[in-house]
């Protein structure tokens, strides 16, 4: 079998069309024989859900060489169809075509099921979900089985293509190379194969990883660029045709390569020859002109904050040109020029960077600004160090560590946005209550009876 997917949004064209073919008869579903009212069904029930394609249409084609099914086994096909692939509770209609000379059934299913919450199918992939459900259903009904792609380097001619090979009066380029492709497919080895496509004016050129693993070949004919799965003949399917054998043919298709287009895993070489030049801010002289007299990271530090540096940026030149700093060093840096630049621009500071050079709005209240503006200092100089560590496995001490920050930050969130809850509160009470007419007429009555 054959099966094809579609999906559309509306119910009552696809149901009309196959209901009206010549031929046509329903042979199984749950919901009305007749199109209308099925697609009325359909979609009263669509009316639940926000799903905008809930029409799942697919058919199901037998070969020519197949056995002629009854209506009861083509309605029964259908069934375990949707069974496996998990359609079993959806409103669903299936009918029979004998237009042609194999027969077929068009299933139409509504993604939307009839349990009370109306969730919509998931129809991720569902074409290979499709298709690996067909094939177990071949094999239980003793039918012909039939590849996903029968044809090799028998690619679909687009109408353009077409049209320009007729003015030219040439055969379509895709079609020219795919016919060379197939005929050279019949040689005995890879090298007769690229020989081959050279003859005819077309350069296979192979597709080699850093890995040194083949993963196929792209053609070439004059201005044409091709790749194997746009001519139907994918690696997969091209690599047992000419017999290719990974430890005799590997430096013969390596020679086929420009010399700048196959790198032997030149990422892992830079890494252990030539170690990643890190981005600096300030030269080693300006650094130590920033602070004055040795031991002055926090000047520095707090001249960087100042300077408007992100977070981020603060913690790498510091671990640059003091490479020996530990990290509760650099976390005690960081938390006390921090710490200073808020005592000293409380009244000014209303917005302020974070370590991914956005903008926060911070609180006017100097008690939660403190909090808020420690709790990124933190996640900055977690980041920081975490980043600067090359290994793969961290040790004990720095897990240890990012556990204690990732607590002092939980703990000072919480307590600022208890902190603003309570200055919102405290400001509410303090709002003086509308004028009402009512109310002070009420007062004055009151006054004069009181009198």
């Amino acid at each position: 079998m054959i099966s094809k997917v579609t999906k559309g949004s509306g119910f009552r064209g696809v149901l009309m069309y196959i209901a009206g073919k010549q031929g046509a008869e329903y042979i199984g579903g749950n919901v009305s024989p007749n199109p209308k009212e099925a697609a009325r069904e359909m979609g009263t029930l669509r009316q639940y859900s926000k799903c905008k394609t809930p029409v799942w249409h697919c058919s199901l084609s037998l070969s020519p060489e197949d056995r002629r099914l009854t209506n009861d086994e083509f309605a029964e096909i259908g069934e375990r169809f949707l069974e496996k692939i998990g359609l079993t509770n959806h409103q669903y209609t299936i009918f029979r075509h004998s237009d042609r000379a194999h027969s077929h059934i068009h299933i139409v299913v509504n993604r939307v099921d009839l349990s009370p919450k109306h969730q919509t199918w998931n129809a991720w992939q569902d074409v290979t979900r499709a298709r690996e459900a067909k094939n177990q259903i071949e094999q239980g009904y003793r039918l012909q089985v039939v590849a996903h792609n029968p044809q090799f380097a028998c690619p679909e001619i687009s109408r353009g293509e077409q049209e320009k090979a007729r003015r030219a009066r040439t055969i379509p380029a895709r079609q020219y190379v795919a016919k060379a492709i197939a005929t050279a497919s019949q040689t005995a080895n890879v090298r007769a194969f690229v020989k081959s496509l050279s003859d005819n004016g077309i350069m296979a050129v192979p597709n080699i990883s850093n890995t040194g693993r083949m993963c196929g070949f792209s053609f070439v004919w004059g201005k044409q660029h091709y790749k194997g799965s746009q001519l139907k003949c994918s690696w997969a399917s091209l690599k047992g045709r000419i017999g290719y054998d990974a430890e005799r043919d590997i430096e013969f298709l390596l020679s086929l390569l420009p010399e700048d287009r196959y790198r032997t895993n030149r990422t892992e070489e830079t890494r252990r020859e030539e170690p990643r030049r890190k981005r600096t801010i300030y030269t080693m002289a300006e650094w130590q002109h920033m602070g004055g007299e040795k031991g002055s990271d926090y000047k520095r530090a707090y001249k960087m904050i100042t300077d408007r540096y992100s977070l981020r940026d603060v913690a790498q030149e510091i671990k640059l040109h003091s490479p020996s700093m530990s990290e509760e060093q650099l976390r005690r840096i960081l938390y006390r020029s921090g710490k200073l630049w808020i005592e000293n621009n409380t009244d000014k500071l209303a917005w302020a960077y974070n370590s991914r050079r956005r903008y926060i709005r911070f609180s006017q209240d100097p008690a939660v600004m403190l909090l808020q503006v420690l709790a990124l200092l933190i996640s900055a100089a977690v980041k920081a160090i975490l980043r600067d560590i090359e290994e793969r496995h961290t040790t004990r001490q720095i897990d240890n560590l990012s556990q204690e920050l990732r607590a002092m930050m939980d703990y000072a969130e919480k307590k600022a946005m208890r902190r603003l809850h309570t200055l919102e509160r405290q400001e509410r009470q303090r709002e003086p209550e509308r004028e009402n007419p009512l109310l002070e007429h009420a007062w004055e009555m009151s006054m004069e009876r009181s009198r």
